[in-house]
């Protein structure tokens, strides 16, 4: 997809040509500067993974769907999306921008077996705004 097919989604989807001062070019860079990859998750890195108020309330049945989805040897059909920053100390945050009920369930199976382990697909971002992170979130 070019450059303006994407800002024309962008345009569908937040509908401004400005949105306080952020151009659609600069948020397309932005979203362009994600990294897909594979990582393992596990009870050294899974503190990392943290949530935002702007997200919907945790719903029990959704933890549990994906709780025993995994359980029962089933892949996690989606990827984690985050935005990783730094917080004061320097320690590597990822805010999740899609994945709380995910790693909700993940954290359930650990609480159960602190040695379990699971690779996943992260899209990680660097550094967006709080701004930038909760339009992606309500574009996702």
């Amino acid at each position: 997809m070019g450059d303006a097919t994407r800002i024309k989604e962008i345009d569908r989807l937040w509908g401004t040509k400005k949105m306080n001062n952020i151009s659609k070019r600069e948020i397309l860079t932005k979203l362009e500067e994600g990294l897909t990859r594979p990582i393992i998750i596990n009870a050294h890195n899974i503190d990392a993974f943290k949530t935002r108020d702007y997200q919907r309330n945790i719903n029990k049945s959704r933890v549990n769907y994906f709780y025993n989805l995994v359980k029962k040897g089933g892949k996690l059909p989606t990827v984690f999306t985050v935005n990783e920053t730094e917080d004061e100390d320097g320690t590597k945050v990822k805010w999740l921008i899609d994945g709380q009920h995910r790693i909700q369930g993940i954290r359930k199976l650990m609480a159960e077996d602190p040695s379990f382990h699971l690779w996943i697909i992260e899209h990680k971002h660097k550094n967006l705004s709080l701004e930038e992170e909760k339009k992606l979130y309500f574009a996702l």
